[in-house]
């Protein structure tokens, strides 16, 4: 009975290996995952601890503890057995979803993540990662005090309870093997909330836990322990490389730069990996021959490095944006266009903010932008007063963050995530509109007096607009009058004339009733002579007031024949 479920539990390992190597596929760590969102942290944070119950400290201890704590044995229904299990894997969610919480709250209430581009926070951060490789491919082992590891080892016993409360130890005491894949959830988690935290170290619970409820559900032996474990340490070393590269990545530009967007970048660094996985990268040790300990050197060089291109490959846009870095020449040359601007807000450590790149490398993202906006990049990186002061004034609460604006500063359009590009192409296009509209604004007059001798002048008529701050149709009519075909058709025949009468004063009544203004929003085709020859006495669309302007403007031309 034993050998023939041998190979349903080798096939149901197999299947849930997937979550672990989900998280170590597109870059091989948590930063990988971060940037596809919380699903796939999760995910990774699921497959690292299925991964960790797979390393020498923990998966020969699984039959062993399941016998302490009860529920294995002839007397004990699977119900029992799962529910131990269950007490158990919860226990140690417990425990790790408070060291989550904790490390969220102390480092992330201190601005952790912005702390990512200074040399003093992430030279040490790289080294411990570095630490956690060496420990997974057998340099040395974390352990706990003896004497506080002895202690731990005297909690729990048979129940619930017990259950509980051994879990609660338990994954401290397997510090060797669960130290590193810890460590480094931790050091992200200082990124995330207290919930986000929380959350995700006991999903890494969660996945240690798999083989507990496998066994004590389905009462089989798991495949004998051997050299494979070794593997899976070296797997969690590499991992733990990959994490220290991300970490790195803000002090050096070059690793942000260096990759091609071509197709030939990517066949290379896949080649580089599987070259580095033949030579030894995997299932060899550093405890063998000084041919294997070169091979396997050599081929984590090629691991690391085919694996970050990958990555790399993935985060590089088709195109880049032509960057203006200084406030003043990016407003200076939106003017001289007759253009708005687009802030753009972002970081070195920020992860999402390269995912944001690949949106404006988009073809269709890139032309719609750069037709009608200035693109400005602000590094905040540094976090610091001048970086809180220019995030203050465009209202840039959080990373990534993308500001569109008309060159009065005046906001039209805001990205405060990582979107696709159709969702910013939906954010582009009306704000893109805007612009355009502004930029046909008529030439308006203020003085009647002036208007109506320029319009003598060029043998035009006037067009006298009236509106008001608090009219809302009035509004309306200005945009449809700054129109392209609209702005057009007005100033060939008429000099535009506007009346401000928010005040209602009496210059305001005064002008109104010479003009017959009855009504906002209210605009008045006159000749030079002040003869009316069209009137519009509410909110029209474009074709609308385009068949009134057309009669006006047709009367105004033999009139100036004649004079």
């Amino acid at each position: 009975m034993r050998s023939s479920r041998r190979p349903a539990l080798l096939a149901v390992l197999a299947v849930l290996l997937i979550p672990a190597i989900a998280s170590a596929s597109g870059g091989g760590d948590f930063a990988a995952a971060e940037q596809e969102g919380w699903f796939w942290m999760y995910l990774a944070a699921f497959g690292a601890g299925f991964l960790t119950s797979l390393t020498p400290c923990v998966y020969p201890m699984i039959p062993i503890t399941l016998a302490i704590f009860g529920a294995r044995g002839k007397d004990v229904s699977k119900r029992r057995a799962i529910g131990l299990a269950t007490a158990y894997v919860f226990g140690m969610g417990v425990t790790y979803a408070v060291l989550g919480v904790v490390f969220a709250t102390v480092f992330g209430a201190t601005g952790f993540g912005s702390q990512l581009s200074h040399p003093a926070v992430v030279i040490p951060l790289v080294a411990v990662f570095v630490a956690f490789a060496a420990s997974m491919f057998g340099a040395f082992e974390l352990n706990l005090p003896s004497g506080l590891q002895a202690r731990l080892n005297q909690i729990g016993g048979k129940g619930w309870g017990g259950a509980f409360a051994m879990g609660s130890v338990g994954g401290l005491i397997a510090a060797p093997c669960t130290g590193p894949f810890l460590g480094g959830l931790l050091a992200f988690t200082a990124k995330t909330s207290a919930l986000g935290g929380g959350s995700m170290l006991f999903v890494y619970a969660l996945g240690m836990g798999v083989l507990f409820w496998f066994i004590a559900a389905f009462a089989l032996s798991l495949p004998k322990s051997g050299p494979w474990m070794d593997s899976v340490k070296s797997v969690g070393g590499v991992l733990m490389l990959l994490a220290a590269l991300y970490f790195l990545k803000p002090l050096l530009p070059w690793m942000r730069t260096f990759a091609s967007p071509e197709l030939w970048f990517l066949l290379a660094a896949i080649a580089m990996c599987v070259v580095g996985l033949v030579l030894g990268a995997i299932h060899l040790t550093f405890h063998g021959t000084r041919g294997e300990k070169a091979r396997k050197g050599l081929g984590l060089a090629l691991v690391l490095a085919g694996a970050f291109g990958i990555w790399a490959w993935k985060l590089t846009p088709k195109q880049h944006l032509p960057w203006v870095h200084d406030e003043a020449a990016a407003y200076a040359q939106a003017r001289q266009l007759h253009k708005g601007v687009m802030v753009d807000f972002s970081a070195t450590w920020c992860g999402p903010c390269d995912e944001l790149e690949l949106t404006f490398g988009d073809d269709d993202v890139y032309a719609a932008i750069t037709a009608s906006f200035v693109p400005l990049k602000v590094d905040v990186s540094e976090n610091d007063d001048d970086d809180l002061k220019a995030r203050a004034k465009y209202g840039a609460v959080t990373l990534p963050s993308v500001v569109f604006l008309d060159t009065e500063g005046n906001v039209i359009g805001r990205v405060s995530d990582k979107i696709e590009p159709d969702e910013m192409l939906e954010i582009v296009g009306p704000a893109a509109a805007k612009i355009r509209a502004a930029s046909a604004k008529l030439p308006w007059m203020q003085d009647d007096t002036a208007a109506f001798a320029k319009a003598r002048q060029l043998h035009k008529g006037v067009m006298v607009y009236f509106s008001a701050k608090w009219s809302a149709p009035s509004e309306e009519l200005e945009r449809t009058l700054g129109e392209p075909a609209v702005s057009d058709a007005i100033t060939a025949s008429f000099v535009p004339l506007k009346f401000d009468v928010s005040q209602s004063t009496d210059a305001d009544m005064r002008a109104r009733q010479q003009f017959g203004s009855t009504t906002l929003p209210s605009i008045v085709f006159v000749d030079a002579d002040g003869n009316v020859i069209g009137r519009v006495s509410q909110l029209l669309e474009r074709d609308a007031l385009m068949d009134v302007i057309r009669p006006a403007a047709a009367q105004i031309g033999p009139r100036a024949t004649k004079k």
